[in-house]
Formats: structure tokens, sequence, C-alpha cells
């Protein structure tokens, strides 16, 4: 999961026990929080743990350059601490038992990339900043399908006149080599066969409620992430990383096709919104 970490172990660990005893594999640091401890026994009180910590991990990337100096004072790795200001920065605007809750980072908090990228002061060389826009991208739209009434009818007409034939050569103009993996995995998933997509729609105009109201519960609103994001100081818009927003609607669209995988695009898809949402 991306969002609620934490909960969604949980809860799938206290749903698959069959004798009542969770084995807990993780950093030490997250071992030594309580968190699962606390929420698993929530759920079953009587549950037995076996937590096993787990440190230097993240240890296996090291920068040196050509000669094989190390190269401490250019590129901060994953344990360098020197990033604290930063980290106690952003929580005095972020409660730390939620964010640890949501995320699953502990302590020490100061060697989390994300404070590193405050102290770096090159956010847009890092990919997490780029899912940073992302994010806020894929925010905005969830919170654009919740103002917007589907209709069975205009989802059906909008498979009806899809030409899987004329998006894989928008696919291939738009991505090239990279786009026969997508057109590939179509001929396997067949997500854009019309059987398939009314059985799809069914299911989410009967559940839509219950969708909608997962979102309202799992995602935050784009104005807090904004907030954050602010927090670090960092950049919001693909312009500000040297990508063109003008790029947007095919990335979008795109994404539908990546992996076997139900995104926003494909709910957008099968629900004949997609072009509005573009």
């Amino acid at each position: 999961p991306i969002l609620g970490v934490v909960d969604a172990s949980v809860e799938k660990a206290a749903a698959v026990t069959c004798n009542g005893k969770i084995g807990l594999i993780g950093t030490a640091a997250s071992i030594r929080s309580g968190t699962y401890d606390r929420k698993l026994r929530a759920l079953l009180p009587q549950v037995e743990i076996c937590g096993i910590g787990v440190s230097g991990h993240s240890l296996g990337a090291v920068p040196v350059d050509e000669t094989g100096k190390l190269l401490l004072e250019q590129v901060p790795i994953w344990s360098d601490a020197r990033a604290t200001a930063q980290a106690d920065r952003f929580f005095q605007a972020v409660d730390y038992r939620s964010w640890y809750d949501r995320t699953g980072n502990g302590f020490p908090r100061e060697l989390y990339s994300i404070f590193k990228i405050m102290w770096h002061k090159a956010p847009e060389d890092f990919h997490g900043i780029q899912c940073a826009i992302g994010t806020l991208v894929a925010i905005r739209l969830y919170e654009k399908l919740k103002t917007i009434s589907p209709s069975k009818e205009k989802a059906l007409a909008y498979a009806e006149n899809f030409s899987w034939e004329d998006w894989q050569e928008e696919l291939r103009c738009f991505l090239g080599k990279g786009a026969e993996s997508m057109i590939a995995l179509e001929e396997k998933e067949q997500k854009y066969s019309k059987e398939n997509h009314r059985i799809r729609l069914d299911i989410i105009l009967n559940n839509l409620d219950g969708i909608l109201q997962i979102m309202d519960e799992e995602l935050p609103a784009a104005k807090d992430l904004e907030k954050l994001l602010d927090t670090i100081e960092a950049p919001k818009s693909l312009e500000e990383i040297g990508i063109s927003s003008q790029l947007l609607p095919m990335i979008f669209k795109s994404t539908k096709d990546i992996r076997d995988k139900y995104v926003l695009s494909r709910l957008a898809w099968d629900l004949g919104i997609l072009d509005e949402f573009v």
C-alpha cells in the first residue's frame, strides 16, 4: 500500500494468522516503536508477536568518485545524520506519530530521504520529489472525480468508440519502443474488451459510494499536501523540475497501460470521463 502502510499490514496479518502468532520483520526502529505491537493487540488482544529488527540494510550504496574516494561531503548517504535541523523544522508542521503511522518511517528521523533533500538543496535530482509532484496531480484528480456524476450510457458509448489500434499508435508515438511491452500486456489483460468493461462498470457503479468514501478516508487533501511540500521547500509543478506540463495529459492516459494494476486512469476510462480529466 502507498497510504496507511502500518494499518494495512496489521489488518492483513490479523486476518490470515491461524494460531494467533505473528512474526514481524522490520527495521530496529520500527520494532522498538511498538506501533505494530499496539495495533495488532487492538485487533487480537491475545496475539503472540515475535519481532526481528534488521539494521544496516539500507546502506547498500556508498557514493565514491573515480578514484574511490568517499563523497561524503557531496552526497548524503542514508546513515548521514546532518539533516537534524530540517527534520525538526518539518515536525513543527507535521504530527510525528501520524506521519510514522502512515509512512512507517521512524527513528532516527534525520536519516530519511525527505530531510536529506531539504539539507542537500537539490530536490529536482531526487526521484522522490518527482513522485511527490505526481502524487499532488493524482490527488487533484481524485478530488475532481468526486465532483463528477457518472453515467452508464456515457461510459458504454465511450468504450464503444474507443479504438485500440489508434491508441497503440499514440503510445508508440509518445513512448517509442517503450510502448511495445504495454501493448503486449493488453493482449494478456484484455482490459479494453467491451464485455470486460461492462462487468467492471457495473461493479464500479454499484460500489461508487464506497470507493469515494475510501478516498475521503485514505487520501490527504491537495491543499494539505501542498503545505507539506512548502514545508520542505520542494517544487510543486512539473515546470519547476524542467518538465513541460503539456506532456501531462498523455502521461496520465498512458498510466493505465503500464502494468496490470487498477489505477485512477483506468477508473476514469471505465467511467468514460478520461478525456475530461486530461
